[in-house]
């Protein structure tokens, strides 16, 4: 499965969700492999900083170039998933990124700014649909406060975008950092975390779909 991780606005969580995704979906034992396509390159350095005798535990390579699609072709039989971490822009990489995949999944903050904000990212989805009709997507809500409702409610909200809005919530939580610091996914920083469990929903839930 090609997965694109997209959305226009900065701060969404779309490097964090890319990361920790292919992480928790290797702990699965697939091969995974995530493609920086940011020229902000933020996957790459933090599997980069992982520590000597702690390897990252899935590839992380950079592609932002405009062949991206082609790039995914030659490569997409030797792993079962590949996750591409979108540009935070709307151009020809991400165009291209969605054209090339399987599920275009978009991480959403819970506030009323960003959840209007997702609107440039979906009619992108859209139009990439119009030349791929099994293109599908999905939304997540990333970043939630524990001990409020605003979750909840983003997730109702959501719905009126017309598209699936998935059952995992990714809360905000200080292991995102702290992992990042390290050069981990939370998975292997904290693997029994809350934020971990959180990963691994989600990986269940991307995989049965």
């Amino acid at each position: 499965m090609i997965i694109a991780i997209a959305n226009q606005k900065g701060g969404s969580g779309k490097t964090t969700t890319a990361i920790n995704l292919a992480a928790a979906l290797a702990e699965r034992g697939k091969q995974v492999i995530v493609i920086d396509a940011d020229p902000q390159a933020s996957a790459q350095d933090w599997a980069g900083a992982a520590p000597q005798g702690r390897p990252f535990p899935v590839f992380v390579v950079g592609y932002a170039r405009s062949n991206l699609a082609q790039h995914i072709e030659h490569i997409k039989e030797q792993y079962d998933y590949i996750l591409i971490d979108c540009p935070p822009a709307l151009g020809e990489m991400s165009r291209a990124a969605m054209s090339a995949s399987d599920l275009v999944l978009i991480p959403v903050p819970p506030s009323p700014l960003d959840i209007r904000a997702a609107a440039p990212t979906i009619t992108l989805y859209h139009e990439a649909r119009t030349g791929r009709p099994q293109l599908r997507a999905a939304l997540l809500v990333t970043r939630r406060i524990a001990g409020t409702s605003v979750g909840k409610q983003a997730a109702q909200a959501l719905l009126g975008y017309e598209l699936p809005v998935l059952s995992t919530e990714i809360y905000q939580r200080s292991a995102h950092v702290n992992a990042a610091g390290y050069g981990l996914p939370v998975t292997s920083f904290e693997p029994r975390g809350k934020a971990a469990q959180e990963y691994r929903r989600l990986a269940e839930e991307i995989a049965s779909g």
